[in-house]
């Protein structure tokens, strides 16, 4: 904690010095530093934007901590000029926390295909790639625990507070399981 405050000082002491038009804070404590700049300190930051992966609501699985990330988001919403969400749920979620419509901007995570010509291959209905947090909120284990029977092989990339009962779900179900964290 002492190395986030820390960094957070420092961030504000840069950001206060330099000449920049546009800030992009990529999580809710990094966007702080420009927020504070220009409510507390007056500094002129022509544009912020919140530009996060997504919105992680009890990913710390500590009371405490998961508190500190909803204040910190909610500061972030309030007073950014833009907030990007990468779902219509994180949207949702954030609009309830403050953020107004006309600042919010949907764009989901992009793919690129690299190759754009399909080749003939044989699709295997029986194995499953989850990639995200794994968590209650985004629902991996009560997805394996309904559709069990259909799963033979499943990956999961990723990680999060419900880790552990969903990997541990799809063992005793009999699932080959391929973890990566």
């Amino acid at each position: 904690i002492f190395n986030l405050f820390g960094d957070l000082f420092l961030s504000v002491k840069i950001l206060h010095r330099a000449s920049f038009d546009v800030f992009i804070g990529t999580t809710n404590f990094d966007a702080l530093p420009a927020i504070i700049c220009r409510k507390l300190l007056r500094k002129k930051i022509p544009h912020i934007l919140y530009y996060p992966r997504d919105f992680r609501e009890g990913f710390y699985a500590n009371p405490l901590v998961d508190g500190a990330y909803l204040t910190f988001e909610r500061v972030a919403v309030k007073n950014s000029d833009a907030t990007v969400s990468n779902s219509h749920r994180s949207a949702g979620r954030r609009f309830e926390l403050g953020l107004k419509p006309e600042r919010s901007l949907v764009i989901p995570n992009p793919v690129k295909n690299m190759d754009p010509s399909f080749k003939d291959k044989q699709i295997r209905k029986d194995h499953f790639i989850y990639q995200g947090d794994v968590n209650r909120e985004h629902g991996l284990y009560d997805l394996i625990s309904t559709i069990r029977p259909l799963i033979k092989k499943l990956v999961i990339i990723g990680n999060g507070a419900d880790w552990d009962r969903t990997v541990q779900l799809a063992k005793d179900s009999n699932i080959d399981v391929e973890v990566h964290r």
